[in-house]
């Protein structure tokens, strides 16, 4: 299986001299053979801020997760450059401080997600479907832009992941979404990654 979501987040990307998207390599402990061990490890981790950079490291991306049986994933939300550096210096003093020096070369990512780029960057949800029942999609669309203020359509994109997909939306009233949909039933990711790449079919 094959999910490669490039073309459609592409027309999504804005770019600035402050911001950058956050492109993450990342394999799952069952994916890569060890059962019984669920954590995550990050293969590589991109900071893209031109569309030319995320056009040359479309097959490079690909291909490690070939390799590895990995999944690549994005922020939709732009992270500020200029904010997360300066954050990056207390992070910095903490882990010096606690002798944690094999984990300064994290603490970017682990900033990224925290700090938008600016009011001039719209913002994104996902709304995690774990079905591709078309007629299901449409009914929870229809809840989002009909019963959740604002009023009009909140549909940014529909992208596919293995067992779903992730509908892309402009935030809405989730107190009203919840009168239709529990926590159990639909999650709302606020500033969560998407899946852009996935192959389980390896290198030959």
């Amino acid at each position: 299986m094959e999910i490669n979501n490039f073309e459609y987040i592409k027309p999504l990307l804005k770019f600035g001299t402050d911001a950058f998207y956050l492109i993450q390599i990342m394999q799952r402990g069952k994916d890569a053979g060890n059962e019984g061990k669920p954590s995550t490890r990050v293969i590589r981790s991109y900071y893209v801020n031109t569309e030319e950079y995320f056009d040359s490291h479309e097959e490079e991306i690909k291909k490690l997760c070939r390799v590895f049986n990995a999944r690549a994933y994005i922020r939709l939300n732009p992270s500020s450059w200029k904010t997360c550096c300066l954050k990056s210096l207390g992070e910095i003093a903490k882990l010096i401080e606690n002798e944690q020096y094999p984990c300064l070369k994290s603490v970017i990512d682990g900033l990224a997600g925290q700090y938008g780029a600016g009011k001039e960057y719209q913002k994104t949800w996902i709304v995690d479907i774990d079905t591709k029942d078309d007629k299901y999609i449409r009914e929870v669309l229809d809840v989002i832009d009909t019963k959740c203020e604002p009023a009009g359509g909140k549909l940014v994109c529909a992208l596919n992941t293995k067992n779903g997909c992730h509908l892309i939306t402009t935030p809405f009233n989730l107190a009203e979404f919840r009168k239709y949909y529990t926590e159990a039933e639909l999650q709302v990711h606020k500033n969560n990654p998407t899946l852009l790449y996935y192959c389980d079919e390896g290198i030959e």
